[in-house]
């Protein structure tokens, strides 16, 4: 699979502000993906989660210490 550009976000949005829009930050770090030639993995996850998986992160994200930090809930 191929990493994700900032140029693949752009398209499947449409628009650099409709992506700022869409994760609620400001377009200028939009712009700076484009000049970095990446997104950050941070964000790569963010745009994996709110696009239902159409545009997957570079590295899967590793769930499994943060599921078994969590305390244990009482039962109800």
């Amino acid at each position: 699979m191929a990493p994700m550009s900032p140029e693949q976000v752009i398209e499947h949005y449409g628009s650099q502000a409709k992506v700022a829009v869409a994760l609620g930050i400001s377009q200028p770090s939009i712009w700076e993906w484009v000049e970095n030639g990446r997104v950050p993995l941070v964000r790569q996850y963010q745009i994996e989660l709110a696009t239902g998986g159409a545009l997957r992160a570079d590295k899967p994200a590793d769930r499994s210490e943060a599921v078994a930090s969590q305390p244990e809930r009482p039962a109800a």
